[in-house]
């Protein structure tokens, strides 16, 4: 762990990080933002109106429409995630399309959303998601080998569309780079009404070069199909933490377990270095930092990209981990946490998605000290203890909110063309994370 920790103390976790932790070169530290008591009405300014919003939004965290009522000058797009698609046995009709509003409240605030709000805020466009769910392999080959299914998928999409009276579509499935036909069909369809596609995209990883290669042909092969590409840059590490590569001696305990790949590590959720190198490559583009993931170049630099239909994910949750310390020089587990250099933090089990009010909650609780592993890490993160045993929270701030959309801006600005925003999901936020918008 780096002698380079942050202190902060809570009051300012759940204000502005930035400022009381060595923010000066992101942030004006006379920068002056509300505490929680303040509204956005009062206080909000878009602070990058040359990137795209668009919003998801969620039945499961419902607080989200409210958080886009108040704070609708933030957005452009948003995307509620109300249906799914399903292969059916009716010849007739062989696709079907299940959800929609949970309540008439729902769809009279969509409705809302659509229209000029009184203090002058612009329409937003309502864009909702079509998730392929529960479809076999031969499903998705009964699509790609028949004309007639594409046009009998954008059907049944955009009788939906029509009769709820959306803006477009944000369609996902998990084989879209194999789906131009039937998304160019869907897709000039919506064209034809004058509405929006937008299609979910996987994110480059370090250690997935497979999945990076069909994310970065899906981009080239489906750009002249959709309008934005909803690129789902977070969950960096994940449930399951990152690999520790570094070797401890042969002699020592941890040695068999990392033998067997089962010495993982947490890690933060997101991170600027991972966001523009995900921009650059899936916009085929070369840039100085490649080397830090040196195995995700793109294949083909020929096919550039423009930049915008890239809508970059920012997380808007944190992810806790169960975990154990280390003595990294000697590969054994050690009681508790000194903060020492050569001490190592590694899971004791699989981590978890939590949402800021529940982050808020243990921090109140805790008290803790928040802290990074450096100065180029943006997120922070904090340990506690929790039924018996010890915890480390990684969680998104207004700091690393402002350093993911910094490194937004500036790769739009150096390449001559804007990447937008897609945030997951807006029920999971605090308002201060909306306020870096």
């Amino acid at each position: 762990m780096s002698s380079m920790k942050k202190a902060v103390h809570l009051a300012f976790c759940l204000a502005w990080v930035a400022i009381s932790a060595s923010g000066a070169d992101d942030i004006d530290a006379g920068h002056q933002v509300p505490l929680q008591g303040e509204t956005a009405a009062d206080a909000h300014t878009r602070q990058h109106p040359e990137l795209p919003v668009l919003g998801y939004v969620t039945p499961w965290h419902s607080r989200g429409k409210q958080l886009v009522e108040e704070y609708r000058s933030s957005f452009d797009i948003v995307s509620p995630v109300w249906y799914t698609v399903h292969p059916t046995q009716d010849d007739a009709e062989v696709y079907t399309v299940r959800g929609g509003p949970p309540d008439k409240d729902d769809e009279e605030w969509y409705l809302r959303l659509q229209k000029p709000s009184p203090a002058g805020s612009k329409p937003l466009q309502i864009v909702p998601r079509f998730f392929l769910d529960g479809w076999m392999q031969d499903d998705f080959r009964q699509l790609v080998f028949n004309e007639t299914r594409w046009s009998g998928l954008a059907s049944a999409i955009l009788r939906v569309v029509e009769d709820m009276s959306f803006d477009g579509v944000v369609f996902e499935s998990a084989v879209s780079h194999a789906l131009h036909g039937p998304l160019s069909e869907l897709a000039q369809r919506l064209w034809d009404k004058e509405k929006t596609m937008v299609l979910v995209l996987p994110p480059t990883r370090k250690h997935d070069e497979s999945l990076n290669d069909i994310s970065e042909q899906t981009v080239t092969l489906l750009a002249d199909v959709v309008d934005y590409f909803s690129v789902m840059t977070y969950d960096m590490t994940g449930p399951g933490g990152n690999e520790w590569e570094e070797p401890f001696p042969a002699s020592s305990p941890l040695h068999a377990a990392q033998q067997q790949h089962k010495v993982r590590v947490p890690g933060p959720n997101t991170s600027a270095a991972w966001i523009r190198h995900n921009i650059m490559a899936l916009s085929k583009q070369e840039y100085d930092g490649q080397q830090e993931f040196s195995n995700l170049q793109s294949r083909d630099a020929s096919k550039k990209v423009g930049l915008g239909k890239l809508l970059i994910g920012l997380p808007l949750y944190g992810y806790k981990y169960p975990v154990l310390f280390a003595d990294k020089d000697k590969g054994r587990i050690i009681q508790g946490s000194d903060g020492e250099e050569d001490e190592l933090c590694i899971l004791r089990g699989p981590g978890e998605a939590v949402v800021m009010s529940q982050i808020e909650e243990l921090i109140e609780e805790h008290q803790p000290e928040l802290q990074r592993d450096d100065d180029d890490e943006p997120e922070y993160y904090f340990d506690y203890m929790e039924d018996g045993g010890s915890w480390r929270l990684y969680l998104p701030t207004a700091k690393s909110m402002a350093k993911s959309l910094k490194a937004i801006s500036q790769s739009s600005e150096s390449l001559g063309s804007a990447c937008g925003v897609a945030l997951w999901e807006v029920g999971q936020s605090s308002t201060e994370l909306l306020l870096t918008l």
